[in-house]
Formats: C-alpha cells, sequence, structure tokens
C-alpha cells in the first residue's frame, strides 16, 4: 500500500540524541501509513536504519530549509512535520487522517500537545480553536505537527527560510492569509520535550 502521509523530522546537531525515540514513536503508530524523510541539517553524517529516506543539508541550514527539501521530495497526499526532539502519541497519525475525513470545512487539521517541563512534570496544552486573527496577531495557537494536504502547503512555498525560530508560526500564518483554514482535533498528537 503506497503511504497516505509523508512525515518530515528535521535533525539538527541539538536534537541528534532524541531523534531515536522520534523514529521509534513512528513504529508504534496505530495505522502504518506513512514515509518518514529524515532531513539531516547536522552538516554530519547521518545513518538512520529503519527505511527512511535521508536528505542532507549543507548543514546547519535551519528547519525551513530542512522541511522545504523534503517538501519538494514529497508526493504522498499529507505532509506532517515532527522535530526529532518530540515523539508522536501511538494514535497520532490514524486520528489526523479521521480527523480530516470528517472535517470537510478544513483544511488542515492540527491538535493539543503534551509538554514536559523542566522539571520532567507532563503539562497539557489545550490547543485554542482555529481563529485566524489570534493567529495573525496574537500568537501561535499550535506546534508544527499538524496534518497538511502537500498540495495546500506546496502552493504557498512551504517555509520562510529567511526567518529564524517563528518559522513554523509564519507558515500557518501564511496558510491562513491564502484561505486555507485549520480545525483543531481536541485530542493531543505530540509529546513535545523542551531540548
Amino acid at each position: 500500500m503506497n503511504p497516505l502521509v509523508t512525515v518530515v523530522m528535521p535533525v539538527s546537531m541539538n536534537h541528534i540524541e532524541y531523534l531515536p525515540d522520534a523514529i521509534s514513536s513512528l513504529t508504534t503508530q496505530t495505522v502504518q501509513t506513512h514515509h518518514l524523510v529524515v532531513v539531516n541539517d547536522t552538516g554530519e553524517p547521518l545513518r538512520v536504519d529503519n527505511g527512511a529516506t535521508v536528505l542532507n543539508t549543507k548543514g546547519r541550514q535551519g528547519s525551513a530549509v530542512a522541511r522545504n527539501m523534503a517538501l519538494e521530495w514529497a508526493r504522498t497526499e499529507f505532509i506532517t512535520f515532527l522535530d526529532a526532539d518530540d515523539m508522536l502519541i501511538n494514535t497520532a497519525l490514524e486520528t489526523m487522517l479521521r480527523a480530516y475525513a470528517d472535517y470537510p470545512e478544513a483544511s488542515y487539521v492540527y491538535g493539543d500537545a503534551w509538554t514536559t517541563s523542566g522539571d520532567g512534570k507532563l503539562i497539557y496544552y489545550d490547543a485554542p480553536l482555529y481563529d485566524r486573527q489570534m493567529l495573525l496577531t496574537e500568537r501561535n495557537i499550535h506546534n508544527v505537527t499538524a496534518l497538511v494536504p502537500t498540495r495546500v502547503a506546496k502552493s504557498i512555498g512551504g517555509f520562510d527560510e529567511i526567518i529564524r525560530g517563528w518559522e513554523d508560526w509564519d507558515f500557518y500564518i501564511r496558510l491562513g492569509l491564502a484561505g486555507y483554514c485549520g480545525v483543531k482535533v481536541p485530542s493531543p498528537f505530540i509529546l513535545n520535550r523542551l531540548s
């Protein structure tokens, strides 16, 4: 069966130690309908032994460049972005795909998240309902991990490679400005580890 989702995982020097956990979170998904693209932005050789495609930047180009390389490569119907220091909840891909089918008005779907605090406690992030004005003027309302049709992500040119640190917020703002609005799924998609 051809995969439906390309999972894009940029890897910087700061995230190499977390990479095995992030990859492991994909192997335990309740639906196995994805292909992992690891984008090595370390500038050093990186070996990944799970059938993933590995793309290499010139090194230390930033996550926007890394994500765009994978977006250009992707041929699946959907794409999602998973930072190498995060882990997908084991039902995340199944929940994303069902939600996209259940909400025909959605251009993309996003969810909640678990975050580890500095002292190791889990904190639940209850993402707000989609509000384009809030997204434009106040803050990013969800993390980068969302299910986006690949054609939609490509239609806005992917991530702005000049921006460092807020490129995911900018990406979802530009989706909204282009008329591609999200729908919140009341379920966590990731465990975000503050690294």
